[in-house]
């Protein structure tokens, strides 16, 4: 999934594929968590790219809340920086997840309707300018 979401960032057909092997790869109970934790950050990316290359406003949401949820568990729930500042395009991913969140609470109309995600890109960005802080030569 990883190579795939790398090599063709602008190809929704292959991102659609892609997104199907970190699902199944994430859903599977025989995984251990770490890889589990991997998946989700890749999901995460992968809903990122799926959402620049959508213009229809309700799946930019559900693009959103997937990528966001993912993010969410890879990244804080996972208390995981190590995954992010092993990830060989830092800033890539960086950016990708930064724009997600700011293009969800940049709608207001959206926060009471999906305060807990809401919270959540919150404590993205939080946890993104932090890592900014502590690990600025790596970003």
């Amino acid at each position: 999934a990883k190579s795939i979401y790398r090599l063709y960032k602008e190809d929704r057909k292959r991102l659609e594929d892609a997104r199907s092997y970190a699902i199944k790869t994430f859903s599977d109970p025989h995984i251990e968590s770490y890889t589990k934790i991997k998946a989700s950050f890749t999901l995460a990316l992968i809903y990122c790219l799926l959402h620049k290359l959508t213009s229809d406003i309700d799946e930019k949401i559900v693009f959103e809340l997937r990528a966001i949820e993912h993010a969410y568990l890879a990244l804080i729930s996972g208390k995981n920086m190590l995954i992010f500042i092993k990830n060989d395009r830092v800033d890539s991913a960086f950016s990708l997840l930064f724009e997600i969140c700011d293009s969800f609470i940049s709608r207001p109309e959206k926060a009471k309707e999906y305060h807990p995600t809401f919270q959540k890109a919150l404590d993205i960005i939080k946890f993104l300018n932090e890592l900014r802080r502590t690990f600025s030569r790596y970003l």
